[in-house]
């Protein structure tokens, strides 16, 4: 009668299965990996900075190999467009963890990705929000180079919208604006009153003169000047009489000479030619 076999299951050595803990713990996670972001003021024109530090599945730093692939990316979500970062190479062997820069000129939410061989370091897709910068007069549209012609007593307005120097549109805080408005000849304050009504993406100051005169006003923002000199005619009744009087009493012509012929955009001069 011949004797059965039996197969005996062998429990791996203590020494193997430690060599296939070890192999398999050195391997790169995206969860043990992390970003870290050095702080910064939340403000366009600022250097944004973040550290990647690269682990094992073992908790153990992960030095990067020739055969792996770093990648990072980072866009304005209001503009799609790709935001240049620094370093800009992808293969960095030897290194285990990285610093990336970038400098966001776009107001608003940023999307960043950091990936390793197509994972995403931390697992997920960082997003930052930046503001506006500071108020930058000569990006500021409209109020420029006003001169008025108003009576006593009649509301003006003027019209901004505030920018900072990427042209973000930024938005002012009322109590921050004043207008100052002052006679032309002796700098003297005059006597006015006004009305400041700032929203999202622009801002609106009425004003208006109790008294007539040739006057130049500005306007500031924290007292830095955000409008520079405008010119102010202000009539009392009599002149504004005069003025109406003489106004109807005239014909005005105007003669136009076209500067760019061959544009399909046509620009002309107009020259008035006024006769009694």
């Amino acid at each position: 009668m011949g004797a059965k076999s039996s197969s005996v299951r062998r429990n791996p050595s203590p020494r193997s299965r430690v060599n296939s803990i070890d192999d398999d713990g050195s391997k790169f996670s995206k969860e043990m990996s992390f970003v870290y972001w050095r702080p910064d003021n939340g403000h366009v024109g600022s250097t944004a900075v973040f550290e990647v530090n690269l682990f094992c599945k073992n908790k153990e730093p992960y030095t990067m190999t020739p055969m792996d692939m770093f990648r990072c990316e980072v866009a304005s979500a209001q503009t799609s467009i790709p935001v240049v970062t620094e370093p800009r190479r992808e293969n960095m062997a030897g290194c285990k963890k990285t610093t990336v820069s970038f400098n966001p000129t776009v107001a608003g939410e940023y999307c960043i990705t950091v990936a390793m061989n197509g994972h995403n370091v931390g697992g997920e897709v960082y997003r930052r929000i930046y503001k506006p910068g500071p108020l930058d007069p000569l990006k500021t549209i409209g109020g420029q180079n006003e001169i008025f012609i108003t009576k006593v007593d009649e509301c003006q307005t003027i019209m901004m919208i505030p920018r900072d120097r990427f042209g973000n549109v930024i938005q002012l805080i009322n109590n921050s604006i004043t207008v100052e408005i002052k006679r032309k000849t002796s700098k003297e304050m005059c006597i006015f009153e006004s009305n400041i009504n700032s929203n999202f993406d622009s801002c609106e100051i009425c004003w208006k003169l109790h008294e007539g005169g040739h006057f130049s006003g500005s306007i500031l923002y924290n007292s830095s000047v955000l409008l520079k000199q405008f010119e102010v005619i202000c009539l009392n009744d009599h002149a504004a009489i005069e003025v109406d009087r003489n106004v109807c009493s005239m014909t005005a012509s105007y003669s136009a000479q076209l500067l760019s012929p061959k544009s399909k955009t046509v620009i002309i001069t107009l020259t008035p030619r006024v006769s009694h």
